[in-house]
């Protein structure tokens, strides 16, 4: 008996080699694929993670001021300015030789309680002396020192007069002269920044080139300081830049001049300072200023500078207002010229300019070189003129009404950064933001409601006590954030648009008291300086770089200026850096949610019933064809699609809107009532197989498809010129039409469902007859009933946009059809056809086949391409952009605009400034794009995953 031996193949080496590789290669790749979606989470979460820090106030360190030596120095700077690149510092103090600027750097030092008072060094590197000479009205700059002058060094010729100044703003101070004429300006304090070119850097050593390039910051031997804002910026010098903003020269004899030598000669201590100041612009050719100043009562000098046209000469004026009561806050609003007066009582009026201005005295004018532009007065003293007599009937309400009701109830007030919030601190504690454009809007109605209104004081205080716990509301002047100061030695930081408090931080002791203690935000607002009795001056960081990006305003209704109720809204930039940047995420979630909707009410039906058709019904022939083609729509750019839909789709629908309507409404049940006469004269043209796959038949189809688009868009048009004379974009803007026409026509799927559902039993084909013919005259019933009860509602309010929802709904619902279709083809064709057979054997016709056999097997495929083809849609960026306007519209109205998450950061992300609120926040919106995707794929996996169980067994 012959024995039978297997051979075992031998496998080659090469073989084995390229297993190897090709198993090395597909680890490295899909490790890198791993390692490369974990780096962009990471990255993602990095640039989102600063927009969730606290809002804090971080005590930066105590030092001595500018040598304290001086006899007569001011303990705490009158304005100071930081750079934001560099540690550099300007500020300005007042000495009994006149008006000094010190330049120098901060520094930290190495030793002491770093935790508890970290300590920093002050170098000074230059100081600069403001002189007034008698022989000009406008003071100038005189470097009498420079380099890193000491204390001793500071004996310069006082100037004659003497000057002093005097803190009227953030950064801006005035500069008044000590004797009798009391001549005085405003000037603003700024960082100038010149940069160097080639010559300048070349004298530079490479010591110095070392030291840029490392701190980004140097001091030159001559007191110069440099800075670099990044390795490839260009070189700058800093210099304080002073601005002169006004000057104001009383004539000899003016009744203020016997006032100011009365103070002089009474105290020594000079003038009463001004401590207010106001600038507007009312046009291009005015310009209008107005000084708030403490003499025996309160005066208001306005001044106004006009441009005349035939000369091009500016013509100065100045009037004077006296006020028989002390004003707290003066507010220049910038509606209809209004001026918002608060008094010491707490009492607010309205007025505006010209109403002032007619109660001023007259004023002379000349344009003389050697002239002064002085008061006319007619009396010997001051005219007292009582505006609150002719303008009573503008008095305003806030707050807890208090005494009088006239917002006595007030104990501190600030306007915010922007000048269109008015912050308030009432005795109970609480804080509210009113919006100043109602002042003027709501003038004489009695009470304004805030904005917002919420607790500000701690809960320990006692109500009664709350004047006395408030000593003092300041407001940042570059965000909208303010910081009470209490008398018990803490800042509580508010959020000016929300009201909401953001911190509370205790001050040092070495700070001292709250009645000797002062506190100021520097010019850039990202600063905080206090100062103590022995003279300490303390600074603080505030850091609320992201505080427009909380969660608070991302997801919550906020008022916000100039709207008349609460809102989501996003608005990211505007013509002006002062305006409030509106970042609430609902409108583009909803934008996004609405498109996606739209587009799959859209392609759901077009692509499942197509892929039934041509899986269970078209011949295999005309299906190879047929899908290939449907297919290669997907590699349609969306560029393409979202160019066409802008340019042709969206002016053909807004010329045939009635007939959209129609056909996407009443078409299915056209098409059906057709397939079934056709259907009748087609059964000679059955397969074995039990199904339709004759070619004639799918060319019937289409002509009636074709025929029924035609008659119903013929149908909108008669409907449109019949019902809304001839154009029904007048009647959604609020013209004529008939409302009830168009509730008929959104109700007609309803009624035709509705009726079709009926059981009819054996009249089955005369019911579905007179479904077609009854089915339009009750839905008409309907429409004209809902008309008559509730009227029109918003139909005749909603507007139309050319770019809308019902644009996106085609564009990019043809976008996805194909996905759609392909992969439930792909699920119906894999169910078996034993299946199929078996139903078929048992009776069942070819479309209970279809619904109840292969439709339920196939429903875990077609499941997974409808979320395939929504997560195509979610993230669809280029059709959106270009075919919906980019409104960000909370709205299901198919005639209105929408934006999206996806084309909101295309569109804004290339502006948005690096590492800003702005750019990160559009990060954050893609963060939640992702999640949405994330949830929905993963309820898609997990359903398909059941119905793929559930089919098991077959």
């Amino acid at each position: 008996m012959r024995l039978i031996t297997k051979k075992h193949h031998k496998t080659l080496k090469s073989q084995l080699v390229a297993d190897k590789l090709a198993t090395f290669l597909f680890t490295v790749v899909g490790l890198g694929v791993i390692a490369a979606v974990i780096g962009m989470m990471l990255f993602f979460t990095s640039t989102v993670i600063p927009l969730f820090e606290p809002i804090k106030l971080e005590l930066q360190g105590l030092r001595e001021p500018e040598p304290a030596v001086e006899a007569g120095l001011s303990t705490l700077p009158l304005a100071f300015v930081h750079d934001v690149n560099a540690p550099y510092l300007a500020e300005v103090y007042s000495t009994d030789e006149g008006c000094l600027i010190a330049e120098g750097v901060m520094q930290a030092q190495t030793q002491g309680n770093k935790a508890r008072s970290p300590q920093r060094d002050f170098i000074p590197l230059r100081r600069v002396w403001l002189e007034w000479p008698q022989a000009q009205d406008v003071p100038v700059l005189n470097l009498s020192q420079s380099g890193r002058s000491q204390a001793s060094d500071l004996s310069v010729n006082p100037t004659t007069p003497p000057l002093r100044c005097h803190a009227v703003g953030k950064s801006r101070f005035l500069v008044q002269e000590v004797s009798e004429s009391g001549r005085a300006a405003v000037i603003d304090l700024a960082v100038k920044r010149m940069f160097l070119g080639e010559a300048q850097l070349a004298e530079l050593s490479a010591a110095d080139r070392e030291q840029l390039l490392k701190s980004r910051w140097l001091v030159k031997p001559d007191g110069r300081f440099l800075v670099k804002a990044s390795s490839q910026a260009p070189t700058a010098a800093l210099d304080p830049s002073l601005t002169l903003l006004t000057t104001v020269v009383w004539p000899p004899g003016h009744p203020i001049r016997k006032l100011l030598a009365a103070k002089v000669a009474s105290s020594g201590q000079g003038p009463t300072p001004i401590f207010d100041y106001r600038l507007l612009e009312a046009s291009g050719s005015e310009q209008r200023q107005i000084l708030l100043l403490r003499a025996e009562s309160s005066l208001l000098l306005m001044t106004r500078t006009t441009e005349n046209f035939m000369t091009g000469a500016l013509v100065p004026e100045q009037r004077l207002v006296a006020v028989p009561r002390g004003i707290r806050e003066f507010v220049p609003l910038a509606m209809d010229d209004a001026i918002l007066i608060q008094e010491d009582s707490g009492a607010f009026w309205l007025t505006n300019w010209v109403a002032l201005w007619a109660l001023g005295e007259g004023m002379a004018s000349s344009s003389g070189a050697d002239d002064h532009v002085g008061l006319q007065i007619e009396d010997e003293e001051l005219k007292r003129q009582n505006f609150h007599s002719s303008l009573s009937s503008t008095a305003v309400s806030v707050g807890e009404v208090g005494s009088g009701g006239k917002g006595s109830s007030i104990v501190r007030s600030a306007l915010s950064f922007g000048g269109n919030t008015l912050v308030v601190v009432d005795k109970g504690g609480f804080c509210a933001g009113y919006d100043v454009s109602l002042f003027v809007l709501k003038k004489g109605e009695g009470n304004i409601k805030p904005r917002w209104r919420n607790r500000c004081a701690p809960s320990s205080v006692d109500p009664a006590q709350v004047d006395q716990f408030v000593v003092h509301l300041h407001a940042s002047p570059s965000q909208r954030l303010g910081v009470i100061e209490t008398r018990g030695a803490e800042l509580i930081g508010v959020d000016f648009s929300t009201g909401e408090v953001l911190f509370q931080t205790a001050l040092p002791d070495e700070l001292g008291a709250a009645s000797d203690r002062t506190v100021s935000f520097g010019s850039g607002g990202h600063y905080l300086r206090a100062s103590g009795t022995s003279g300490v001056l303390g600074d603080f960081k505030v850091h609320a770089e992201h505080i427009e990006g909380s969660l608070e305003r991302m997801f919550r209704k906020i008022h916000y200026e100039g709207y008349k109720d609460p809102s989501f809204s996003w608005q990211s930039a505007a013509a002006t850096d002062d305006f409030e940047a509106k970042f609430s995420l609902w409108p583009l979630v909803w934008g996004t949610l609405k498109a996606t909707l739209y587009a799959m009410l859209f392609a759901a039906p077009l692509g499942i019933f197509a892929a039934v058709y041509s899986s269970e019904i078209l011949d295999r022939r005309t299906r190879n064809l047929i899908k290939p083609t449907i297919e290669m729509m997907a590699s349609l750019p969306s560029v393409v699609l979202g160019f066409l839909a802008a340019i042709v789709l969206a002016p053909w629908i807004e010329d045939n809107i009635l007939g959209v309507i129609f056909c996407g409404m009443i078409l299915p049940f056209t098409l059906y009532f057709f397939g079934n006469i056709v259907s009748h004269y087609s059964a000679r043209h059955v397969s074995g197989r039990g199904l339709y796959a004759s070619r004639r038949l799918l060319v019937l189809i289409l002509s009636g498809f074709v025929l029924a688009l035609l008659g119903l868009l013929q149908l909108g048009s008669f409907v449109e010129s019949l019902a809304f004379g001839g154009d029904i974009k007048i009647y959604l803007s609020g013209g004529q039409g008939s409302a009830a026409v168009l509730y008929g026509i959104l109700f007609l799927p309803l009624v035709l469902i509705g009726l079709w559902s009926v059981p009819s039993g054996r009249f089955a084909k005369r019911w579905r007859t007179f479904v077609f013919l009854a089915g339009p005259l009750l839905s008409f019933a309907i429409g004209f009933f809902v008309n008559e009860h509730f009227g029109e509602g918003v139909m005749s309010d909603s507007g139309y946009s050319q770019r809308n929802a019902l644009v996106i709904c085609i564009a990019m619902g043809f976008a996805i059809i194909p996905i759609i279709y392909s992969l439930s083809e792909d699920a119906f064709t894999s169910v078996p056809g034993s299946l199929r057979a078996g139903s078929l054997a048992c009776g069942a016709s070819v479309w209970q086949t279809t619904a109840r056999v292969v439709l339920p097997t196939a429903a875990s495929g077609v499941f997974s391409a409808l979320m395939v083809g929504f997560g195509r849609a979610i993230g669809e960026t280029m059709i959106v952009v270009m075919a919906t306007g980019n409104s960000a519209l909370m709205s299901l109205n198919p005639f209105e605009g929408l934006r999206s998450l996806a084309a909101n950061i295309a569109v804004e992300l290339p502006e948005a400034p690096f590492g800003g609120t702005h750019y990160r926040i559009l990060f954050f919106s893609g963060f939640i794009l992702f999640i949405l995707t994330f949830v929905m794929n993963t309820l898609a996996e997990v359903l398909r995953t059941r119905y793929r169980q559930r089919n098991k067994a077959l």
